[in-house]
């Protein structure tokens, strides 16, 4: 098992392609090692790369992950598309995940989130794939229930991220990870009702 460190961190995340920093990751790692973690539902999956640093700390996790992106298809016309497929392609095989490729609004892929649950409420669903204001609102309301806990990404600017969670932090146990200069994590308590507290960590 590899030791929890910042360094050590650093180095999966650049590793694995992971676009959280790396001092944000160390905390929801820290924050899952004090709670059972066994499912984790990723929407916007990008390269695998948060999954990859995830499942290296939690061998035993089951990732369900969706994207738009088919890693075997790049969009050549995207700059860098194609390294972006081949280190998801990798991550997905490496790491087992089962990934779900299909927009996030699909019915389609909504039912293939259902289908991969089996009826289970996954610990975690990270809210990270398109960062407009309808698109976050809309993967909140989708997906936020089949966790316990949900977390956004990108709470460091006035983009969808930031919009919906200052619309709905208010109506649950929040708690977000600022640490350093990083983009910001907000979670909450799928199952708690609000106690009117936002810690930030």
């Amino acid at each position: 098992m590899i030791e929890l460190t910042l360094t050590n961190v650093e180095k999966l995340v650049k590793k694995y392609g992971a676009l959280q920093d790396a001092d944000e990751v160390v905390e929801l790692i820290k924050y899952f090692k004090t709670r059972p973690f066994k499912i984790f539902l990723e929407i916007g999956v990008y390269n695998g790369g948060l999954s990859a640093v995830l499942k290296t700390f939690f061998p035993d996790l089951e990732i369900i992950g969706v994207d738009y992106i088919d890693p075997d298809n790049p969009v050549v016309a995207m700059p860098g598309m194609i390294d972006v497929c081949r280190l998801l392609k990798k991550n997905i095989k490496e790491f087992n995940i089962n990934y779900i490729n299909g927009t996030t609004q699909s019915e389609t892929t909504i039912k293939r989130v259902e289908d991969a649950l089996k009826k289970r409420t996954a610990d975690f669903v990270f809210i990270d794939a398109s960062h407009d204001y309808d698109s976050v609102k809309h993967d909140f309301e989708t997906y936020g229930h089949y966790s316990k806990i949900v977390g956004f990404h990108d709470l460091h600017n006035a983009i969808g991220p930031w919009l919906v969670w200052k619309e709905i932090k208010d109506k649950f146990d929040t708690w977000e990870f600022r640490p350093g200069n990083g983009l910001g994590i907000g979670m909450l308590n799928y199952e708690k009702p609000s106690s009117n507290t936002t810690d930030t960590r």
